[in-house]
């Protein structure tokens, strides 16, 4: 899902920041594994495998990531992960059924 590029009602402007707020939480998510785990960061390392073997790889730092948490295992170098706000909202036509799926979910906020 994507944000409102211009919200015209509340409920579309709250839809926006409630977008916002989750996929800063879910970004900090995906920055904390990147740290622990170096071959997923993109300046530091690829997976050259075929998707399906890479979902396995991710799947399987994720896992990996749960247990460090549940056993207190530190992050290297103190955990410093660099914060990316990446706020762009997609400029292209998007399908009609994902505008109205969009449309009914900003309609419940």
């Amino acid at each position: 899902m994507t944000p409102f590029i211009n919200p015209s009602t509340p409920a579309e402007e709250r839809y926006n920041a409630a977008h916002c707020k989750t996929r800063n939480v879910v970004e900090r998510a995906f920055g904390v594994l990147k740290a622990r785990f170096r071959c997923l960061l993109s300046s530091g390392g690829y997976l050259p495998f075929k998707p399906q073997k890479c979902a396995l790889v991710v799947e399987t730092c994720m896992k990996l990531h749960n247990k460090a948490i549940n056993e207190r295992v530190p992050l290297r170098n103190g955990g410093a992960v660099a914060n990316q706000h990446n706020n762009a909202v997609y400029q292209g036509a998007a399908p009609l059924r994902a505008r109205e799926l969009r449309q009914q979910l900003a309609s419940r906020f």
